[in-house]
């Protein structure tokens, strides 16, 4: 098996109970093919390489987002979202998903709705940009960014 993933790495890590997580790999092992993860609480596990995932990988199997679990029967069917292509189980959602709602042709989850980051999708390893405070020319500082009319103007645009 080739292994391309390296210390610091952020994967998917598939536990012993089937539950998929956000890790970070702490370090290998080649003669046991295993690595230690760290997860976003902070624990520490030893996971096999044939359970390490990439993040953007696509599975076959659909599991409920919330509660990793695959089983899907009424009352309580693993849905999946069309705008976000995430499955839910009805009674995991944020707000209940309603039978009638199965039979929709189109069903989208609480957040594709709102317009919302999905906390359960978001990569915990990943850190905000940190924006940097830019010094203004001096042909900035000449000519401010508000027209006379008050309008808002593109910083560094020459009208």
């Amino acid at each position: 098996m080739n292994f391309h993933y390296k210390t610091g790495d952020v994967i998917l890590a598939k536990l012993s109970n089937g539950a998929i997580y956000f890790a970070k790999i702490l370090s290998l092992s080649a003669a046991k093919k295993q690595c230690k993860v760290e997860f976003d609480d902070k624990s520490v596990s030893q996971v096999a390489w044939s359970c390490i995932f990439d993040v953007k990988a696509e599975t076959d199997v659909i599991v409920c987002v919330v509660c990793k679990e695959g089983t899907s029967e009424p009352p309580d069917q693993i849905i999946i979202c069309d705008g976000c292509n995430i499955g839910y189980h009805q009674h995991c959602h944020k707000i209940y998903i309603q039978d009638s709602e199965i039979e929709q042709e189109k069903w989208y989850c609480v957040y594709c709705k709102s317009k919302k980051s999905n906390p359960y999708i978001s990569n915990p390893f990943l850190k905000p940009p940190v924006l940097s405070k830019r010094k203004r020319t001096t042909s900035e500082t000449r000519f401010p960014n508000i027209s006379t009319n008050g309008q808002l103007l593109l910083v560094g645009m020459p009208w």
